[in-house]
């Protein structure tokens, strides 16, 4: 990708690369002194100028961009002057061109209690430091209120836009990319963010087809998911109608030999019973063809004694 500088500003303050302002700073006359009273009053006075003097010493070096000598006389004139928010967003900037982020955010987060003035730049700054502290999503969200403090703050779109790019919000980085160009259609990174503003387009566009690759594929899952489930649930119900229809096979197997057999057992006890009546019926014969030979021999003794008597009368 094309690279487009993140832009640090402190705005109407002045920058450290810009051309030193001038700036207004009291000249200490000297006084000769008669008595220990007056060396009391002098050494009272020096520290309202001291501090003045740290100050305005920490600021020239800001401004002639010697961030190392500015940053410990700063931080001595934020200790007379505690709400001065102008020491505030210097040593945030000083301790960013440092490389110490973590105490840039410090110092700018401690301003944002005082400042007025420039508290559209504090938010800037901090979102300057989370980006390079590698937190995209902070650094959108001081970008955004330090555009909610004043809109006409065009470096912050430019800056939201690159962060936004880290955070692959490629939409959003575009807008912002073309609301700067309208804020400033003449900056030299035209180029550069024109490039950045189509190769963009071509990334969203990319990867919008592969969002639709990957809901088209994951339609298709879903849907092959479906149909094996259905195949799934079919098979199953095949196998449960098979294994049914096995067990009915087999309970009528069951009922059928259960009934061979109940035949089987009827009929051997029918031919059981016919041949128990077919013996009770041949004894009972039996005894009847006894019976009748018993009843008639009395009949044949009288026929003998007859034929006896005949025989005495004869002779």
């Amino acid at each position: 990708m094309p690279m487009i500088t993140v832009k640090m500003t402190v705005s109407g303050i002045a920058s450290p690369s810009a051309s030193k302002t001038k700036i207004s700073c009291r000249k200490c006359q000297t006084v000769p002194l008669t008595s220990f009273f007056f060396i009391l009053l002098l050494f009272s006075a020096w520290g309202g100028l001291s501090a003045q003097s740290a100050f305005s010493r920490g600021e020239e070096h800001f401004l002639q961009n010697r961030p190392r000598e500015a940053a410990p006389l700063l931080e001595a004139a934020l200790l007379e002057e505690p709400r001065n928010e102008k020491i505030y967003l210097y040593l945030g900037i000083v301790h960013e061109q440092l490389q110490n982020h973590d105490r840039a955010v410090a110092f700018l987060t401690r301003g944002l209690d005082v400042a007025v003035v420039f508290r559209d730049l504090f938010y800037f700054n901090l979102g300057n430091n989370y980006l390079s502290l590698g937190n995209p999503a902070a650094a959108v969200d001081m970008y955004t209120r330090a555009i909610e403090t004043r809109g006409s703050l065009s470096d912050a779109y430019l800056n939201r836009a690159n962060a936004e790019v880290r955070l692959e919000r490629y939409p959003e980085a575009v807008a912002d990319y073309r609301l700067y160009l309208v804020m400033e259609p003449e900056t030299p990174q035209r180029p550069q963010i024109e490039r950045m503003i189509l190769l963009l387009q071509g990334l969203k566009e990319e990867r919008d087809a592969r969002i639709r690759a990957e809901e088209q594929r994951k339609k298709e899952e879903e849907e092959n998911r479906r149909l094996a489930e259905e195949r799934r649930k079919l098979d199953e119900e095949k196998r449960a109608a098979a294994e049914e229809e096995r067990l009915r096979k087999e309970e009528e197997s069951r009922r059928v030999a259960e009934e061979r057999r109940k035949r089987e057992e009827e009929r051997l006890r029918q031919e059981e019973e016919a041949r128990r009546k077919a013996l009770l019926e041949e004894v009972l014969r039996s005894l009847q063809a006894s019976s009748g030979d018993t009843s008639n021999l009395p009949a044949e003794k009288e026929d003998i004694r007859e034929t006896r008597k005949d025989v005495d009368i004869e002779d």
